[in-house]
Parts: structure tokens; sequence; C-alpha cells
């Protein structure tokens, strides 16, 4: 992972830019035609347990910690029974399972992660937050500005214009967060198996 200089504070930024998340969903979505409306009630009517399909979605390479732009995705585990709910939850699954794996990368390097703060598209799943603060043990906050992105430059814009006299006034301005996902150690317990599966399965995709 890069560290530089970033408009925030502390003024320092840690990047892992991961081009696997909502794109890679709807990929799974548009070959399986499983459509977006009433995805997060299907998705919890399956049950707490792990997709019997195991994904690993790294569909345009894989960022950190893997730092590999060669890599390509899978799906393993397919058979007769496989259902099109099967596929499109374990790539999201596949997407929280390299987030623990970042977040374990990033403690390794001596940086607690104390909250997720996540914006976009697939913030609206509250599914898949509530699964990748299980998986990852750590709470998922989702902001109230959809698109974070827009937000930070309109504050930046701000500072320039003068409207904000620092970076301490314009964070002191920005939107709040509306809901916050806080970790269930018990389901994230039955993802501990599918974790190791994972790790096991890219540095073999790479491999090939």
């Amino acid at each position: 992972m890069a560290v530089g200089p970033h408009p925030s504070l502390p003024g320092t930024g840690v990047f892992a830019r991961s081009p696997n998340g909502t794109a890679a969903v709807d990929w799974a979505r548009r070959l399986t035609r499983v459509p977006l409306r009433a995805l997060d009630r299907r998705l919890a009517d399956a049950g707490p347990d792990p997709s019997p399909v195991v994904a690993i979605p790294h569909l345009a390479g894989a960022s950190a910690p893997w730092a590999a732009p060669q890599a390509r995705g899978a799906l393993v585990g397919l058979t007769l029974a496989t259902t099109q709910l099967d596929v499109v939850k374990a790539v999201l699954e596949g997407i929280a399972c390299d987030l623990e794996i970042t977040r374990r990368a990033l403690e390794r390097a001596g940086a607690t992660v104390r909250a997720w703060r996540t914006s976009g598209g697939g913030a609206r799943s509250r599914w898949w937050m509530q699964l990748k603060a299980d998986l990852t043990g750590v709470p998922v906050e989702v902001t109230a500005d959809a698109e974070a992105g827009a937000l930070g430059a309109a504050m930046l814009a701000g500072m320039g214009a003068g409207v904000f006299a620092s970076m301490e006034d314009a964070v002191r301005a920005r939107l709040p967060t509306t809901r916050r996902h806080e970790p269930d150690p018990a389901r994230g317990a039955r993802y501990a198996e599918r974790l190791e599966t994972h790790e096991r399965l890219v540095p073999t995709l790479l491999a090939v």
C-alpha cells in the first residue's frame, strides 16, 4: 500500500485502490440475472452461513495487499445445485474477505483500523455492510452523502474560496453518518474457514 500526503486530518493517507468492488457485484448480477431489487432481503433469507460457492473477485486484477495486477477471478465449488444467488452472494463475500486481509496487512504494519467509513452505491446494501463489519470485526459507518468523493472536492474548493479557514473547519461542516453497523462476532466466526480458503486460493491462482 502507498502512504502519502492527503487533504485530510492528520494530512496523511494510506492508499489501497480496489477495482473489484461494486463493479464485480454488478458483473455477477448481470451474469446471473439477479435483480438489485429485493437483493438484501433474499441474502438475509439465505441464512447466516457463507455461500456454498467461493468467489475470488479479482476481475480487474488484485490491489493491496496482493499487489497483483495480473490476477484473475475464479468461482470454486460450483455444482448442479448452485443457484444464481449463491454466485452473487459469493462475490459479495469475496470482496469482504479481501477487506479483512487488507485490515490484517495494515495491522501488521502498525496501523489500527477503528472504523470503516463508506459511501457510494454499495453502501446502500445493509446486508453487505453488516457482512464487512462481521468479517473484519470493525464497525462500518455509512456516510449521509452518497457521493463522498464529490463532497470532499467541494470541501477543498470551499477552502480555496475562503469559505473554510482550514481543513478542521471543513471537517466540522461535513455531513454526518446515517447508520453504523456493529460487528457480530458469532457471524464473523462462521466465516473463519471461508477466509482461510480465500487466502489459500489467491496465491494458487497467481501462480497459475
